[in-house]
């Protein structure tokens, strides 16, 4: 899963860079030898706000938020 603590809305651009080379190790064409072992799995969807959508305020661990973790957990299972 690539890091999609805090959502489609990262303060720092670098996030934003490291995210889309997680995606890249994915892609087949650009990593062949890749091909067939390596799946990206898009997690800012499931980032959820802190309180009161959430029990904690850590972005770092996705607020402590049982549904990101569940959701995160299924994406990366059926990849």
């Amino acid at each position: 899963g690539v890091s999609g603590m805090n959502g489609w809305h990262p303060h720092d651009p670098k996030h934003t860079t490291i995210v889309n080379a997680q995606l890249a190790v994915a892609n087949a064409t650009r990593y062949p030898e890749f091909e067939g072992t390596v799946a990206s799995v898009e997690t800012r969807d499931f980032y959820r706000a802190a309180k009161p959508s959430s029990p904690g305020d850590q972005i770092y661990h996705w607020n402590n938020n049982c549904e990101s973790y569940w959701r995160i957990g299924q994406a990366m299972g059926e990849a």
